[in-house]
């Protein structure tokens, strides 16, 4: 016997969305990664370009794309928090950054150089 057509589109929207819809960072969640940014040995958050915050449980994913000024650089970086019992938390992240090159288009006299 076959279960209900009911009961299967059921679970599968339930496996669907076992992790909350992602959602962008609220200020709260912007501060909080800024404070946490040394820790993470990250280069030093400017400003957030792209967020995206997903909840599962006890598991809180947080990604994230920033820019650095002072390498001129844009980073990439995914940071996951277990809660567990006892207000214990496990945490991990991987990152990566880019220095994008300059655009020659934007070499010239009105840009300080000659471009030849």
């Amino acid at each position: 016997m076959r279960p209900p057509r009911t009961v299967i589109s059921a679970l599968l929207i339930l496996g669907f969305t076992s992790f909350s819809a992602a959602k962008p960072f609220t200020k709260e969640d912007e501060l909080k990664l800024i404070k946490l940014q040394p820790k993470m040995k990250i280069p030093k958050i400017d400003e957030f370009l792209e967020s995206d915050l997903k909840k599962k449980g006890s598991l809180v994913v947080y990604t994230f794309k920033y820019k650095n000024y002072a390498e001129d650089k844009t980073c990439t970086v995914v940071f996951k928090q277990l809660h567990k019992p006892k207000d214990n938390i496990e945490s991990e992240h991987k990152w990566n950054c880019r220095q994008y090159p300059i655009d020659p288009e934007l070499v010239g006299p009105d840009y300080g150089s000659s471009g030849e």
